[in-house]
């Protein structure tokens, strides 16, 4: 049997070595920080408190599952494996309490460019109460995104969009028993049957409203957008009014409300 000879050798060779040169840079920075990789871990830093929040609510395996792949994409994305993550997180750790300990000039065993970057950013590293509000927010709005979607553009909004008191009706009721959505449905008919938003031209807005045995109420103002509040504004004499709703869309559904309560309007 003949030996790789030529480039096709030369060509094994190199693939070998760059595979060795590869893990053993991997393994020389594990455990380490630079400055230039913190964006990165502190993006996973907040993956891994959003995952802690998330796995609080799962309840089968299966849940339980798409939780450790959602913060494993998260590392596949940062291009980290998420024993690098856990690595850097102890080293991170260890460098806060040598920080804060009687002798805050000795860092046995830690990586001089770690512990700089950990001395950067102290203050956001210390704060966990921040941390944790951040992952609450964002399971929060992930929630807020299945169940109602994102926030809309003007040029989505332009036009005419009438409630569907059924979708309406599903919307607000789910998640209740049946006897809870039956009350629920006769308790919503009887404050709105009908209702409309008009968006545009410009940043004009008309809504109506029809209420039971009275006739329809028209409002007409200006609008604007602040992510997924939508802000509308009534002139008064003295000063604009204005009103903050909830509005997001999904799957050409505008769902519009107000302390997690949703109407759903379908474009006319």
């Amino acid at each position: 049997m003949k030996k790789h000879t030529g480039w096709l050798g030369g060509v094994l060779v190199a693939a070998v070595l760059i595979a060795f040169t590869a893990a053993r840079a991997q393994e020389e920075n594990a455990g380490k920080l630079t400055e230039a990789d913190y964006p990165a871990y502190a993006r996973l830093r907040l993956a891994s408190a959003v995952a802690e929040e998330k796995r609080m609510f799962a309840r089968t395996p299966e849940q339980k599952a798409a939780v450790a792949a959602e913060f494993l994409k998260a590392c596949a994305d940062a291009k980290w494996t998420q024993e690098r993550y856990e690595q850097v997180a102890d080293a991170v750790s260890t460098a806060l309490d040598s920080l804060n300990s009687e002798d805050g000039s000795e860092y046995p065993d830690l990586d001089p460019a770690t512990v700089a970057t950990v001395k950067a950013h102290r203050k956001e590293l210390e704060d966990y109460s921040a941390l944790q509000q951040r992952a609450r927010q964002q399971v929060q709005e992930d929630r807020l995104v299945a169940s109602h979607g994102v926030a809309p553009t003007a040029a989505q909004l332009a036009g005419k969009w009438v409630l569907d008191v059924a979708l309406s009706i599903d919307s607000i009721t789910e998640g209740m028993p049946d006897e809870g959505k039956k009350s629920s449905a006769e308790e919503y008919s009887k404050h709105i049957t009908g209702s409309t938003y008009t968006f545009g031209p410009g940043d004009k807005l008309v809504a109506t409203t029809q209420r039971p045995n009275l006739a329809p109420e028209t409002q007409a103002g200006a609008y604007r957008l602040e992510g997924a509040t939508l802000v509308i504004v009534t002139k008064r004499t003295n000063r604009d009014r204005e009103q903050k709703l909830d509005i997001r869309i999904k799957d050409n559904q505008l769902h519009i409300g107000m302390m997690g309560i949703y109407s759903v309007f379908l474009r006319e």
